[in-house]
């Protein structure tokens, strides 16, 4: 990582004209965006609709299950039933089969509106 970081700041530092440097940035940022996207994709065929996952926000891990594939990201359903609309980046699947039946587990609400747990 370092040896590339060198290499870009070896090009950057060779370019004297404004244009060209902006050229140059212009042309770095496409390459990444395009790499980001691939492995974006690669991350996004490893999610199913109705696999349990951890959503990695601002709010801490939220346990949730996936309810669409978008072209580029993922709904996520959580817990207490806030949809999320998020890259593949912030999920990771619940391998384990405990966790995956608390995701799946709905609240029982009795005759009275009661929410039994």
């Amino acid at each position: 990582m370092n040896a590339t970081l060198d290499k870009i700041r070896e090009l950057t530092a060779s370019i004297d004209n404004p244009k060209e440097l902006k050229f140059f940035h212009g042309v770095v940022h496409k390459i990444i965006m395009q790499k980001l996207s691939i492995l974006e994709l690669n991350l996004q065929q490893q999610f199913s609709v109705g696999d349990s996952v951890i959503l990695e926000s601002r709010k801490g891990n939220l346990k949730g299950e996936v309810i669409s594939l978008k072209q580029k990201n993922i709904r996520v359903k959580t817990e207490d039933g806030t949809n999320w609309t998020v890259s593949p980046s912030y999920l990771r699947k619940i391998d384990n089969p405990v966790m995956k039946e608390k995701v799946k587990q709905k609240p029982f609400v009795n005759c009275f509106g009661v929410r039994i747990t």
